[in-house]
């Protein structure tokens, strides 16, 4: 089940689809990992808009600081959320599988 508590800005995750791979085997410790959730924020806000320069339209922020955002929650989960080219951006497999899953319940 998916928590989230808010004073310790710890996220607890829900079970992770086994087709997930590499998300759910780097990422086993994020029942107890500290994630900021600015950083979750700024992923949701890109990988919806598609790209960082809508992604900051949207929301109000610039570009740079989506991204980096983005690195370093990348950085802390030890996996790489986004493929990036200075033209495209796309979500890597295991987070579409997983985004997948979490759609499908």
């Amino acid at each position: 089940m998916d928590m989230i508590n808010p004073l310790s800005k710890t996220i607890r995750t829900w079970e992770l689809p086994s087709q997930v791979g590499k998300i759910g085997t780097a990422c086993a410790d994020l029942r107890t990992m500290k994630v900021d959730l600015s950083d979750l924020k700024a992923f949701l806000v890109v990988a919806r808009a598609k790209g960082f320069r809508e992604g900051a339209r949207v929301s109000g922020s610039s570009a740079s600081g989506l991204s980096v955002a983005v690195s370093r929650l990348e950085e802390q989960l030890g996996v790489r959320l986004l493929h990036r080219t200075t033209r495209s951006l796309v979500l890597t497999v295991p987070v579409t599988a997983y985004l997948s899953g979490l759609a499908r319940r």
